[in-house]
């Protein structure tokens, strides 16, 4: 890609089928072509070689035995590129490439067999350029034939190549392609002593900058380059993040946004905030760019260049040039009269360049690779194990996007009638600088920005430059007066990700997967209104997404009990799929939600957010008027408040069955138990029409296909699909399955399915790590331990919370310690009789085994998780883990209101020592302390000080009064830090009531005093008492 922007070289080769990579490595590596159009590349070429996708022909069956198994045309272009579509041919293919312009560059490859009819692949071509939904084509092929139209052949015109050649050239002008050779005298393949010209490239409609040249290989054919321009459009590049992050000069760009950001911006009115918006977003984006450019590692980009690779070094050019000088000298010699020892010679030096030529790309690769992976952090080791899929497969952007924000008639299609100035106590009250500061660091980094580029660090540092947040608070605090969202800060740039396993679907929009990714400002402005609206609304239990405390695991631990225990009556868990829910559900549903749920001006403000987002894929822009936009922050929250009524009508008692509902996000599992069949029947049906209903009045479809029915008692299945087909429901009886997967976790007669899948999903990672921390990589065991605990145990531990009672079975502990012996033998290299025992003792010796951390994560979620109740296999767990039960567990209760002269501050950790009878002042110090530690529980105690004085006497250690209390062993630290401050508490009030009027408690846990900012707080409550036990 030049300068300026255009993407403009394609070249042709042709190799051998049974070649190594060399002979189509070097093309592409060293010319830093774009597009590469290649004739029988190697038989075990990938879907990627050299970093450039690889688009395949399919396979001619009309050729002898030997050549059907392989495919002899292909299509290699950049990733950076955006393929729109590939219409793959026997022994020709076609790749369509979009401009930003929405106009497309459709790129053919092609291979004429010598013993086939030329006309076959005429007709194959003919049928690849019919539909002239392109702007321009290029086509490239080994044609194996001449004509004087991009040839000068000596041949005579009885020469078979020559009658190919005829029919090729009257093929090639009913489709109007003219040839872009340049030096039509030059041969471009060589065999045995012989030349030819049967390569050609040919182009409609572009401008040819640099006609095809030929340059030398290392193979039987000549590459052909040449450089074409589609006329005066400039090619789309998929998008791709602007690494400025780890070349930024922060202290500059922190100079210039202070000194970018104006003193005074006007924000009186709609159409000054808008403006103040867009201002403050480029405040923070001309300070990137100009900080990034002083610290630019050229040098690297530039070698990065020169070979393609990032291995390339000066030692491989040189030979490089050396093995193209030697070809050089070894052609000559057939057109020279030389004898057959001198030819010989020239024969064995050429041999001996090329072997040490490719012998030194085999050593750099392995010393580059080597030193990589050796010296590789563990955030680059995980992205290894992270599974990407890789399609060729293009789309319309077009069609796509219309299809994913269809407009329905519940749509909103303007803004709020008027605007008005208002107080914020309806929606919060003022906007703070910590609650800025606090939703902007809350944001992970690497993540991927909008449209404008600007990451979130860059964000999160200007959060702390004062000039700027102060400007940047008052907008949000204009956007809460005047309940309007900026437009700006609605534009999205839509992504698409290739679902798994759906590419075969016919609706070509639901092989995809969209993400709408916002500006990075408007995410800490969604952030905002998000925290914002979760303290207004009610969530009612059984909303478990987007909720602070609440994830897939509670969602899935209020079902496990009602749906898997054996007790009761006939039991059923039904799941709901619903059809793009996000992407098409009704803005007004969503507005009439919010006016319900909080109060009319938060109403009033969504509306202003929902109406007018815009949405751009690929050039192709939107207006959103359905649905809410994914990868946001309020939208989200959006969706999950509009569920709330479902629940509702899902929770309403009925005589003749139970019912218990749980959602997560689009996710909808409902448990029925009815003490017959036909009640369980009539619940379906009940359960069916009112989720049904909802849907249709949310203007949202209910995915029958995808419905599934779990009913864990075989018995119970077959007489239901048999009631259910006598009365005519083959479409409910279709459904009705012994294990289903909801939330990641597989739901069945027993835990044994959902373990054995993610023990065979660990299994795979930890076959990864063979490549890794072998011998001849060298990893450091460090790293090693670092994936085991960071990516395998996740993986194996999945879900643990839901299914912690199998724990104690001896089945589960031999699958664990199996898990660790086999990570054992890969990084150490071992063969597979160490004894499995030994391999899994020696891995706990290293790091925590994964039966304690299944127990520890089981523990921590039983005893501090409020939202869902405990039984009694948990109790009998716990027991025998060894924790003590004498302390029921940790409840969640509202601290109230704080005083109104409390004052908190988080100082530089100096404490407060002053202590005077004449200001009424007592001074307490209180720390927690833990000791002991084990695997599953510790000794957790709290100790006070309180320091006093006598008739003005100086304050001597003698003068000092302690309590300490032990706490139960499950408690945590943060809790005997809470549990310090509260008795501290209760020692001044029960002793100093009328005689000291202030009290100043020393607390060196900065998360204990954050929890009297956010006026929320936990307590362990006792069976005998409420309180602490005194030592």
């Amino acid at each position: 890609m030049d300068s300026t922007g255009y993407y403009d070289d394609t070249f042709l080769t042709g190799c051998f089928i049974d070649s190594d990579y060399q002979y189509l490595h070097v093309p592409t590596a060293t010319t830093g072509c774009d597009v590469a159009c290649i004739q029988e590349p190697p038989a075990l070429l990938g879907q990627v070689f050299n970093d450039m996708i690889v688009v395949f022909c399919s396979n001619n069956l009309e050729v002898d035995t030997a050549a059907r198994d392989y495919t002899r045309a292909a299509v290699l272009i950049r990733r950076e590129i955006t393929i729109k579509k590939v219409k793959p041919k026997p022994d020709c293919v076609s790749t369509d490439i979009t401009t930003k312009d929405g106009e497309c560059l459709r790129v053919v490859s092609l291979y004429a067999d010598k013993n086939l009819d030329p006309g076959d692949l005429c007709s194959c071509l003919e049928g690849l350029l019919e539909d002239r939904e392109f702007d321009y084509s290029l086509v490239a092929g080994d044609l194996n034939a001449c004509s004087s139209w991009w040839c000068s052949p000596p041949l005579s015109d009885n020469d078979e190549r020559t009658r190919r050649g005829e029919v090729f050239e009257d093929c090639f002008l009913r489709m109007n392609l003219a040839p872009v050779n340049a030096n039509k005298g030059v041969p471009s393949f060589y065999s045995g002593g012989r030349s030819s010209y049967i390569d050609a490239i040919l182009a409609y409609g572009v401008t040819v900058n640099k006609p095809a040249y030929a340059l030398d290989t290392s193979g039987d054919h000549r590459t052909l380059m040449c450089e074409v321009r589609c006329g005066n459009r400039e090619l789309e590049t998929r998008s791709e993040r602007i690494n400025y992050v780890k070349v930024v000069n922060w202290d500059g760009f922190k100079a210039r946004v202070a000194n970018k950001t104006p003193r005074f911006i006007r924000m009186d009115d709609i159409p000054s905030i808008e403006q103040a918006a867009v201002k403050l977003n480029d405040v923070i984006r001309e300070a990137m760019l100009e900080s990034c450019k002083d610290t630019k590692n050229k040098k690297q980009a530039r070698e990065r260049r020169k070979g393609g690779q990032v291995w390339w070094n000066n030692e491989l050019e040189k030979k490089r040039k050396t093995l193209r000088r030697e070809e050089k000298e070894m052609r000559k010699t057939k057109r020279e009269g030389l004898t057959e020892g001198e030819r010989e010679s020239l024969r064995n030096r050429v041999r001996i360049a090329k072997r040490d030529y490719f012998n030194s790309i085999h050593r750099v690769k392995r010393e580059f690779y080597q030193h990589k992976r050796s010296t590789a952090t563990f955030k680059e080791l995980t992205r290894s194990f992270k599974v990407s899929t890789i399609t060729t497969e293009g789309y319309e952007a077009e069609k796509i996007i219309d299809r994913l924000l269809d407009i329905g008639d519940e749509s909103l299609y303007s803004h709020p009638s008027r605007y008005e100035k208002q107080s914020t106590e309806p929606l919060g009250g003022d906007v703070t600088l910590e609650e800025i500061r606090k939703a902007a660091s809350n944001f992970k980094k690497g993540k991927a920005p909008g449209s404008d580029e600007i990451a979130y660090e860059f964000i999160q540092i200007a959060c702390g430059i004062e000039r700027w947040v102060e400007k940047f608070r008052v907008l949000i605090q204009r956007i809460l007066e005047f309940a309007f969202y900026p437009s700006c800060l609605k534009e999205a740039k839509l992504i698409l990700l290739p679902k798994v396993g759906q590419q075969n679907i016919q609706e070509e929009h639901k092989r995809w997967r969209p993400i709408s990714l916002l500006k990075s400002m408007a995410k800490i402005v969604e952030a905002v209104l998000r925290n914002r609206i979760m303290k207004f609304a009610e969530i009612p239990p059984y909303i478990h997404g987007y909720v602070n405390n609440r994830s897939t695991v509670t969602a899935l631990r209020s079902l496990s009990d009602e749906v898997l225990d054996v007790r009761g009556g006939d039991k059923v868990l039904i799941l709901y799929d619903l059809s793009a829910a996000f992407d098409k559900i009704s803005q007004r549903y969503i507005i009439k939600t919010f006016k319900k749920r909080t109060n009319r001006r938060w109403s009033e403000l969504i509306h202003s957010y929902l109406v007018g987002h815009t949405s751009t894929l690929d050039g192709v822009k939107r207006t959103r008027s359905l649905g809410v936009p994914q990868g946001s922050c309020t939208g989200p929250v959006c969706f999950m408040l509009s569920t709330v009524e479902l629940g509702e009508l899902l929770s309403v008692p009925n005589p003749r069955f139970k019912r218990k509902v749980a959602i997560y996000a689009d996710d909808i599992a409902v448990s029925l138990e009815a003490s017959t069949v036909e009640d369980l029947i009539y619940a379906i049906e009940d359960t069916d029409k009112i989720i049904g209903a909802w849907a249709e009045k949310t203007n949202m479809q209910v995915n029958k296909r995808k419905n599934e029915i779990f009913v864990r008692d075989i018995t119970l299945k077959n007489n239901l699909e048999e009631k259910l087909i006598e009365q005519g429901k083959n479409e409910t009886a279709d459904i009705l399955k012994h294990t289903v997967k909801w939330l990641g976790v597989h739901w069945a007669k027993t835990w044994t399915v959902h373990v054995t899948h993610m023990m065979s999903k660990a299994t795979k990672t930890v076959a990864m790590c063979r490549g890794f921390w072998q011998k001849k990589w060298g990893g450091s065991i460090d790293t090693a331990v670092a994936v085991w605990n960071q990516v395998v145990c996740p993986q194996a531990l999945y879900g643990i919370e839901v299914y912690g009672e199998v724990l104690n079975y001896r089945w589960l502990i031999n699958k664990y310690e199996r898990l660790q012996a086999s990570f054992m033998r890969t990084i150490y290299g071992l063969i597979r009789s160490t004894p499995t025992k030994l391999l899994s003792w020696f891995l706990s010796a290293m790091t925590e085994p994964l039966w304690n951390r299944a127990a520890e994560r089981c523990a921590k979620r039983w005893l501090h998780c409020p939202e869902v109740s405990i039984g009694k296999k948990e109790r009998r767990c716990l027991t025998k883990w060894g924790i003590s039960m004498s302390v029921d567990r940790e409840i969640t209760r509202d601290l109230g209101q704080n005083p109104r002269n409390l004052h908190i501050e988080i100082g530089e950790g100096k404490p407060c020592m002053e202590t005077s009878i004449t200001r009424r002042r007592a001074i307490y110090f209180t720390d927690g302390s833990l000791s002991s530690r084990g695997y599953i529980g510790a000794r957790v105690a709290c100790g006070i000080v309180r320091i006093t004085n006598v008739e003005g006497i100086a304050v001597v250690p003698e003068s000092y009064q302690y309590r300490g209390y032990r706490l139960p062993d499950h408690s945590s630290i943060m809790q005997a830090e809470q549990c310090g401050i509260l008795e501290a508490m209760r020692w001044f009030n029960s002793e100093n009531a009328g005689q000291l009027k202030e009290v100043v408690i020393n607390v060196d846990s900065t998360s204990a005093i954050k929890v009297l900012v956010r006026e929320k707080g936990t307590e362990l409550t006792g069976r005998d008492n409420d309180s602490p036990m005194l030592v």
